[in-house]
């Protein structure tokens, strides 16, 4: 929201937003000064589709359309649907760091604009603080995520060195396998060459003991 706003501010655009890149598409994580008809429209945009934002993902350079001219030259089969938003220039924004494409940031005008290379250098510098935002919100994630995953290890751990008997063995591990969510559970051992089923919950099956 902040990069969106300053982004405005620096190039007078009519809005802007910020997509973040997961898998095969680009998802908008901000935007701002958008139509409720443009935020539903390109909410997901996937990356198979020719258009700035993907290119400037794609070639992880900048892509600027802000004449007819770039339209015709560069993008003829968008510049009807951009106009149709009330929108006749773009600027697309790759957010690049540690060697990967985040994402994309995406200004629009209602008029034809020409960025100067000043006002250009100036906006990929805040797509740069914008991809080192999300660069250290994802690592932070990771150390969440990694942290809890020890902690839960760690009871588990905990949980089975007091157990004493087969049953509370399975009873340790149906109960902890609820806790991460499963929606169903089964402890199976060896008998010979097959699995018998000695416990299970949910869509596995009502319990059984041994």
């Amino acid at each position: 929201e902040v990069a969106a706003a300053e982004s405005e501010r620096l190039l007078g655009s009519s809005a802007s937003g910020v997509w973040e890149l997961h898998a095969n598409a680009l998802e908008a994580v901000a935007e701002r000064g958008w139509t409720e008809r443009v935020a539903a429209d390109w909410r997901i945009i996937h990356l198979d589709i020719p258009i700035m934002a993907t290119d400037a993902v794609r070639h992880r350079e900048p892509v600027w359309t802000g004449t007819r001219e770039d339209w015709d030259r560069d993008y003829p089969q968008m510049r009807q649907v951009v106009a149709s938003y009330g929108y006749a220039s773009v600027g697309a924004l790759p957010l690049l760091a540690g060697g990967r494409c985040l994402g994309v940031a995406v200004v629009v005008f209602a008029e034809e604009a020409e960025v100067d290379e000043a006002e250009r250098a100036a906006a990929m510098a805040l797509a740069d603080q914008c991809a080192q935002a999300f660069q250290r919100a994802a690592l932070l994630a990771a150390e969440s995520a990694a942290r809890q995953t020890a902690e839960e290890i760690g009871e588990v751990v905990a949980a089975l060195s007091g157990a004493t008997t087969p049953r509370d063995v399975i009873d340790v591990i149906l109960q902890h396998a609820a806790r991460l969510g499963a929606e169903a559970a089964a402890v199976l051992l060896r008998e010979g060459e097959h699995f018998e089923v000695v416990a299970a919950w949910g869509a596995a099956g009502t319990e059984r003991q041994l």
